[in-house]
């Protein structure tokens, strides 16, 4: 691959390893520089790509503005979760799979990172119908660039049929999109890169506040012109998980503008309580009070050991600040906040189930 792409491949592998949350992208688990080529090793992710789902006709418009929205969110993580933003610049049916978790996205071979000071780019390819003007030498690549492969996209998603090159309304709803739609679309495709949606925030925004008749299916010979009910259901309940997926992201990136002495001051806090969690348990195992003395001793370890050091143990695991232990230790990196997460909550948990099973033995029946 050429030398942009592969840059692109290893900020994201690095952005993985830091435990930066990008839900929409493949994990990279190597790449590899040799003297005349660079080589990436990825999961595999399983599914259709775009193209095949949409021509297999199995989803209604409902659940299609749904899987678009994602689809916003993926490209969204490539742009606002790493700085220098990501710029996909390859974005077409056939480079997303339409995986059981949602969306993703593949194939960073031409991806290439924001530069602020370049005025084009150093190299000028991509596939026609979705790669926009500034990508053949008109100027450098940006956010809005994603932004228009994103509307092609779109007229993709709505009609099945390859997006013509030059984009107005009235070509959109001859081929069934659409007034609301197809000026959505038209703005997302302009020549001018000024002219489009600022960001994809703003292009998802759009979308979601287009109304619910505009993406129902036109009556025909089978249609009745309503989205299936499940439909409906599943395009709410994912549309509010993606709200909180983006509020989540915003989190971390606000976490992370925090100063490394202000993490570093955060985590002796931590491990100070923590400390006094280990001088307190310990004191009430060998000194107890009065209900405790009747308590087997066995139990005393394992109630006060499990709940005020194995389970506060999990909680600081979560809370610390790991920007400096991951730099130390590079093979934490592999451990993202997410399997942190995850394994810390399963510790915690079942720490209290086996207290509370324990406790149905050594606790005086009454």
């Amino acid at each position: 691959m050429q030398s942009d792409g592969a840059d692109v491949y290893e900020v994201l592998q690095r952005a993985q390893r830091a435990g930066l949350f990008i839900g929409h992208v493949p994990k990279i688990v190597e790449c590899l520089r040799g003297p005349e080529r660079r080589s990436v090793v990825m999961e595999y992710i399983e599914g259709p790509t775009l193209s095949e789902y949409v021509s297999s006709g199995s989803i209604s418009p409902a659940a299609m503005k749904y899987l678009f929205l994602q689809l916003c969110t993926a490209v969204r993580e490539l742009h606002e979760c790493i700085n220098p933003p990501v710029i996909h610049r390859d974005l077409k049916p056939s480079n997303i799979i339409i995986s059981p978790s949602g969306p993703q996205l593949i194939d960073f071979g031409i991806a290439r990172l924001w530069h602020e000071d370049a005025e084009c780019d150093t190299t000028h390819f991509g596939t026609r119908r979705y790669a926009p003007p500034e990508q053949f030498g008109f100027g450098q690549t940006s956010v809005r660039s994603d932004i228009y492969a994103l509307g092609k996209v779109l007229f993709f998603c709505l009609t099945g049929r390859q997006p013509p090159n030059a984009m107005d309304v009235s070509s959109c709803e001859e081929a069934g999109v659409v007034h609301s739609i197809a000026r959505v679309i038209c703005k997302a495709c302009a020549f001018d890169p000024r002219e489009r949606y600022a960001s994809v925030r703003e292009l998802s925004s759009a979308v979601s506040s287009l109304p619910q008749q505009a993406w129902m299916k036109r009556p025909g010979p089978n249609s009745s012109g309503h989205p299936a009910p499940f439909d409906s259901m599943v395009n709410q309940a994912h549309g509010a998980f993606s709200n909180m997926r983006g509020a989540a992201s915003s989190f971390i990136r606000m976490l992370r503008r925090i100063p490394r002495w202000a993490g570093a001051i955060w985590n002796l806090l931590l491990l100070c309580n923590w400390f006094l969690c280990i001088l307190g348990s310990q004191f009430a195992i060998f000194y107890p009070n009065a209900f405790d003395t009747a308590l087997p001793f066995w139990f005393r370890v394992m109630e006060y050991d499990l709940l005020t050091v194995v389970a506060p143990a999990a909680i600081v695991s979560i809370l610390l600040d790991k920007r400096g232990l991951w730099k130390r230790i590079p093979v934490l990196r592999n451990c993202g906040q997410l399997q942190v997460c995850l394994v810390g909550t399963g510790v915690i948990v079942m720490c209290f189930t086996v207290t509370v099973c324990a406790s149905l033995i050594a606790l005086p029946k009454p």
